[in-house]
């Protein structure tokens, strides 16, 4: 896991029985958010792993699917999106992934759909 500290965003990666007991539901049901974008995990790595900062407080943001749906549809693969929601951005006060928390979702999609396309 030290590949991820040292290329990716610093944050805390989850397994998926860590985001499954966060959220209360089981670790088919992750996979399953994942499979159907209402989640992001870090390709690659075996297990694979989902960044704490998408889901604080045991919250995912309902507007995370729309997100990762408008970068999918631009042609960001999952790590780009994974990656995009998790870089700095100082004029939104934080993260992508921060401000789809913080009442900031409408300029996530945004952003989102601006880079996409």
């Amino acid at each position: 896991m030290s590949d991820l500290k040292s290329t990716w965003p610093s944050c805390e990666w989850l397994t998926y029985a860590q985001v499954a007991e966060r959220l209360g539901i089981e670790v088919k049901m992750v996979r399953q958010l994942v499979r159907d974008g209402g989640l992001l995990a870090r390709g690659g790595d075996d297990p694979q792993r989902i960044p704490a900062d998408l889901l604080p407080g045991g919250v995912i943001s309902k507007y995370l699917r729309g997100v990762i749906s408008v970068l999918r549809d631009g042609g960001f693969s999952d790590d780009e999106a994974l990656r995009w929601l998790l870089e700095q951005d100082e004029s939104m006060g934080g993260t992508p992934a921060w401000a789809l928390h913080h009442d900031l979702h409408r300029e996530v999609t945004r952003r989102a759909q601006a880079m996409a396309f």
